[in-house]
């Protein structure tokens, strides 16, 4: 019935309450479960950051966002792999 449970964490205790339920419709269905965590996209950081402390008419320096955005993914993936050794 339930082949694969897609479970959306975003770190906080409140997300990992959902796990428990997971874990049991999964060892009673025999279910593949995915652990997932968005993340920023590259555009979504230009435009939080193309506006900090200019004025009209200003244009701030580029931003390059890949070590952020890296980062980001490295802590995803290491509280993803924290969890799923649960």
């Amino acid at each position: 019935m339930y082949a694969h449970l897609l479970v959306a964490l975003d770190g906080s205790p409140a997300a990992e309450h959902a796990l428990e339920h997971a874990e049991a419709i999964a060892k009673a269905f025999g279910s593949t479960v995915t652990l997932f965590r968005a993340t920023a996209t590259a555009e979504a950081l230009m435009v939080q950051t193309a506006g900090a402390g200019q004025t009209v008419g200003d244009i701030g320096p580029l931003l390059d966002p890949t070590p952020i955005l890296e980062a980001e993914r490295d802590e995803a993936i290491s509280y993803l792999n924290q969890v799923a050794a649960r």
